[in-house]
């Protein structure tokens, strides 16, 4: 919650639909010890904020598609890919194991990795301000040099932005 809120301060969007509900959730753990709220009502709020926040970011995205660099498929890692479209978009493709499985902890998420492939969509734009493109380019001529002189030696850097230069 806090760090929402910090990121819509961050990018100056104090008046999005996701406001009230994150300062509702702020009073109800303010007031936690003295009006502990019923298991109902957690789940009420965190089923209608999922709502929200899915409704959020299409519309953030369709008002500011995110840029990467001039290709439409990123494959961000063996099953996963992101790729540009107009809308955005959530699909999974595979076999989803049995749920009395999941006493196996780590071993099930990674076979339900194994069996499935996963493809996110959303609006990409190539456009972008020159000091953005420069970054990219600089962070590819970067890992460029690092891979011959420096094999052993990654600058720090996003998990994200690493998959995609």
């Amino acid at each position: 919650m806090k760090g929402i809120l910090y990121d819509l301060e961050y990018l100056n969007d104090s008046n999005s639909i996701l406001h009230p509900h994150l300062l509702e959730l702020k009073e109800i753990i303010r007031n936690w010890f003295d009006d502990t709220p019923a298991e109902e009502k957690l789940i009420t709020w965190f089923l209608s904020f999922e709502e929200l926040f899915d409704k959020y970011v299409h519309q953030i995205l369709l008002i500011h598609p995110m840029y990467l660099p001039a290709k439409d498929v990123f494959l961000i890692s063996k099953n996963m890919i992101l790729k540009n479209d107009s809308t955005v978009n959530f699909k999974r493709k595979g076999i989803l194991l049995p749920r009395f499985l999941r006493f196996a902890g780590r071993s099930y998420v990674k076979l339900q990795h194994r069996f499935n492939q996963f493809t996110v969509s959303c609006p990409l734009t190539h456009q972008s301000a020159p000091i953005v493109k420069e970054r990219f380019e600089f962070l590819v001529r970067m890992k460029e040099y690092n891979r011959q002189y420096l094999p052993n030696f990654m600058t720090i850097t996003t998990s994200i932005t690493a998959k995609l230069i």
